[in-house]
């Protein structure tokens, strides 16, 4: 088989796993293609960006929702490509949980999608949502600060007349 079969393949297997969530659960979405829309939404696929992912669970399922949610977190934060993945849940809401993904590259979140931990997660979304989940791509803006060239070093003090 041709890598680029294997390839397409791979990603509509992927695909239909992340899109598994709007069917089982009894909820329709648009049949849009959420990593292409992500993609879509990048000036560069190869640079970092953080995802905010709702997800709005049926308050029968709140309890298992979270035992899911605990173990694929810690997976999740192993994955070579994550620099940050915590799950929060609304202060005002207890049935609204919201994830805040920071990502790599584009690649990264490709990868996570087809991790066996995410697949379950995913699919039982379906089963526990009581709506398809709301997610938004944000980009940096503000570049983060440089390190210090030397963190251990004591700071210099800045007055001349201090000696």
């Amino acid at each position: 088989m041709k890598l680029t079969t294997l390839t397409t393949l791979t990603t509509l297997i992927t695909l239909t796993c992340l899109l598994q969530f709007s069917t089982l659960g009894g909820y329709a979405e648009d049949s849009k293609d959420p990593l292409a829309d992500i993609k879509s939404q990048l000036k560069d696929p190869a640079k970092p960006f953080t995802l905010i992912v709702e997800f709005s669970i049926k308050p029968e399922h709140v309890k298992e929702w979270r035992k899911l949610v605990q173990d694929s977190v810690k997976q999740t934060k192993q994955e070579p490509g994550c620099v940050t993945y915590t799950c929060h849940q609304d202060a005002k809401d207890p049935n609204k949980f919201v994830f805040v993904e920071v990502w790599r590259s584009m690649a990264a979140i490709e990868f996570h999608v087809q991790q066996e931990y995410v697949k379950s997660l995913l699919g039982k979304a379906g089963e526990l949502g009581s709506a398809p989940p709301n997610i938004r791509v944000l980009t940096p803006w503000v570049p983060a600060p440089p390190k210090p060239k030397d963190e251990g070093a004591p700071a210099k003090p800045t007055d001349p007349a201090v000696k």
